[in-house]
């Protein structure tokens, strides 16, 4: 008599979608992190077109930063995923539309927020989406398009100019 279990019995059935899930998690991690690296390349631009001193242009940058933490962890992955990227693009508008170095540092600040509500759903998401088979295929794409960023940013054309309306970004 064999005592050994089978091993031909399949698995859990994949989730069908997961390919899908992998390429909008991988966009919005591009999405979360290049922005830094574009306001970077803007920061002469800032401080000339909006009068910035050195303590708001320290701001601009940092406010995304300190606000990014980990709060997408505890309040939901695909919930704060969605409402992440509602945020980040509303704030991101707002960051082009912004007048005066205050109201640039309040959108980077929100954009934050954003990307701290996007950001740490990514890898959870593709860990229990693809099955373990998958699962190093999928971080890598992940971790790829990760560090994509930063190649991407600086290769943008990204200016700032002042218009008669306003200061804006273009590309």
């Amino acid at each position: 008599m064999n005592n050994h279990k089978s091993t031909d019995q399949p698995g859990p059935k994949p989730y069908s979608m997961r390919w899908w899930t992998l390429a909008i998690v991988s966009v919005t991690v591009v999405i979360a992190t290049i922005d830094e690296t574009i306001l970077n390349v803007a920061i002469p631009s800032l401080q000339k077109d909006l009068g910035a001193s050195a303590s708001s242009l320290q701001w601009m940058v940092n406010s995304y930063v300190l606000v990014f933490g980990g709060l997408g962890d505890r309040l939901g992955r695909a919930r704060m995923l969605r409402y992440g990227l509602a945020v980040f693009a509303i704030s991101s508008v707002g960051a082009a539309l912004s007048d005066s170095p205050n109201q640039l540092i309040a959108a980077r600040a929100i954009m934050g927020l954003g990307g701290a509500m996007m950001m740490p759903a990514t890898l959870s998401i593709i860990v229990n989406v693809f099955q373990e088979n998958e699962m190093t295929k999928a971080i890598t794409v992940w971790a790829m398009m990760a560090g994509v960023e930063s190649p991407l940013g600086r290769s943008s054309v990204v200016r700032y100019s002042k218009t008669s309306t306003g200061a804006r970004y273009s590309w």
